[in-house]
């Protein structure tokens, strides 16, 4: 076996740019990647006219339609957390630009929310997290920023 040994000089470059960028953060701190589950089973599906409803919601133990929730179909992009769910419909830029919905599954009577999370440039990704209370969403956008959008799970 041969132990190469590295100057530290050589090294010191790359560990000095690595904790430039680790520091830099140019928007609000994400909260800590966390889930808390709902307490019960909950599903979304659509009728067989292809309105949005929910089994379930609020452990109602019923079906129920979504108010303005449309139709499923329109909707194939989905950000799943256990209180709620965020969908866009099937334009690529729509969802890229922040035209989203948000439906919580812990009411009785869910309903679509409209969300406008767009920024000034396209989202690259969306994170939630929750606990018992509330979920975030972090909305991450192609230029580095970050937003966090905060949802009482109660309401």
């Amino acid at each position: 076996m041969t132990l190469n040994k590295t100057s530290g000089l050589a090294v010191f470059p790359a560990l000095m740019m690595t904790l430039m960028l680790s520091a830099c953060s140019t928007s609000k701190p994400a909260p800590a990647s966390k889930s808390t589950p709902l307490p019960y089973q909950v599903t979304l599906s659509a009728t067989p006219d292809d309105r949005m409803q929910c089994e379930n919601c609020g452990n109602s133990g019923k079906k129920v339609l979504i108010k303005d929730g449309e139709k499923l179909s329109q909707y194939t992009m989905m950000v799943d957390s256990p209180y709620f769910v965020f969908l866009c419909n099937n334009s690529t830029d729509a969802c890229r630009t922040g035209s989203w919905i948000a439906i919580n599954k812990n009411l009785v009577r869910p309903y679509a929310q409209t969300l406008s999370l767009g920024g000034q440039t396209l989202i690259t990704d969306l994170r939630p997290a929750n606990d018992a209370h509330h979920t975030w969403l972090q909305v991450i956008y192609a230029n580095g920023e970050q937003n966090v959008f905060t949802f009482d799970n109660n309401k």
